[in-house]
């Protein structure tokens, strides 16, 4: 009985229903179920053609944020904070860890300050009212400054062609997760079929992750060895 009624999506349907009549938002409920199917594309793309993003669920978060804030002003949210954590990480570097030969944590810790700082003069400057008219709170802004702030982190241990292929990557499929997250047409079916959704997920990674062969990028760097 239970099977059937995982198979048919009577169980989720019923699940949604008792979720929304305890006050959780449609969208919400929506999102929750096309993250995975966000997630396996991202996955796909690096397993498959060799794409190279900060993680699989990064991309996702910055998605769900650019929703959250409306897409021009989270992206120049974005945008103002990815330079400030240059900047910041530049001049940390160039006046604190030569002197004091600070240790890697501390470093980073004084890193997330500087970015938090950089919000704060932000908001007293009005920018932040100007951008996000009052759609955000503080904790959707934390998340993001962690993100900017592990974006920053890892990009420590590559080159300027690497980071820069990084960044650009994870910004294209945050945006393309943006579009699928918003797009009402992917929402309304999957909050119809939920069962149906979570199998088509299922069997997609399964037949992804079964392939074993060259990332495309891998067979177009190579192909003078393969040839």
């Amino acid at each position: 009985m239970f099977f059937e009624s995982f198979f048919t999506g009577q169980f989720f349907r019923e699940a949604i229903a008792k979720a929304i009549e305890a006050g959780i938002p449609v969208s919400s409920l929506a999102y929750l179920l096309l993250l995975p199917l966000l997630t396996s594309m991202i996955a796909a793309a690096r397993h498959l053609f060799g794409l190279t993003t900060y993680g699989t669920f990064i991309p996702a978060i910055i998605s769900l944020i650019w929703l959250k804030l409306g897409l021009m002003p989270g992206f120049f949210l974005t945008v103002i904070l990815f330079f400030w954590a240059r900047f910041s990480q530049w001049l940390i570097k160039k006046t604190m860890i030569r002197r004091f030969k600070i240790d890697y944590l501390p470093r980073m810790a004084i890193f997330l300050l500087f970015l938090s700082l950089g919000l704060l003069v932000f908001s007293l400057a009005g920018y932040l009212n100007w951008l996000l008219a009052e759609q955000a709170n503080i904790f959707i802004l934390l998340v993001l400054v962690l993100v900017i702030q592990n974006l920053i982190e890892i990009q420590i241990t590559l080159t300027a062609k690497e980071a820069r292929s990084l960044v650009l990557e994870t910004a294209f499929f945050a945006l393309l997760g943006y579009g699928l997250l918003g797009w009402g047409f992917l929402q309304n079916f999957v909050l119809a079929w939920p069962g149906l959704s979570i199998i088509l997920i299922l069997v997609f990674n399964i037949v992804v992750g079964r392939y074993v062969g060259f990332r495309l990028l891998e067979r177009y760097r190579f192909r003078s060895i393969i040839d």
